[in-house]
């Protein structure tokens, strides 16, 4: 009988999420891998000097692979995450920012985007059963992107308590 063995995308799947949990270590900030995944894989809370605040967030880890299925690398170096439509709806609708990040193998490098802010901008896109996200290679996520990511998440929230129409 064959032992059961460990595939390579599995193997980077749990790369790619460690490696954004120790990008999210070294700003300080928790970061727990969820286990059970129903389309997050990073669950977070923010500190800011130190101290735990009302700021969460989670992640959707995606990982390269040359035959993946979910991702594919454009032309012109960005990549294009195919995500369920199902479960675009459940982040357009959460409580708290979703990122959608890519670990790249080859180069060890991280990629980020707001999935729901491209919905929003074209709302169409939920009308396939499994959409497509451009995450570009502008959008670096390392240990200097920290306040790019805080100011996404401090966005997020003043939009849904409605903040920015505040007197």
């Amino acid at each position: 009988k064959k032992k059961p063995m460990q595939s390579h995308s599995q193997t980077l799947g749990n790369i790619g999420e460690t490696t954004i949990q120790l990008i999210f270590q070294k700003y300080k900030w928790t970061a727990d891998i969820i286990k059970s995944d129903f389309g997050e894989d990073i669950d977070c809370n923010v500190f800011i000097d130190n101290t735990r605040t009302n700021y969460h967030l989670r992640c959707q880890v995606k990982s390269t692979t040359k035959d993946s299925k979910y991702i594919k690398q454009l032309k012109n170096g960005d990549y294009s995450v195919s995500i369920s439509s199902g479960l675009l709806k459940a982040w357009l609708s959460s409580y708290f920012p979703v990122f959608l990040i890519v670990y790249e193998e080859d180069s060890n490098t991280c990629y980020w985007t707001i999935p729901t802010k491209q919905i929003l901008n074209n709302p169409s896109k939920l009308e396939k059963n499994n959409p497509t996200i451009r995450v570009s290679r502008n959008n670096t996520f390392n240990d200097t992107s920290k306040n790019e990511i805080l100011k996404e998440v401090i966005d997020f929230y003043h939009k849904i308590l409605r903040l920015d129409e505040a007197s």
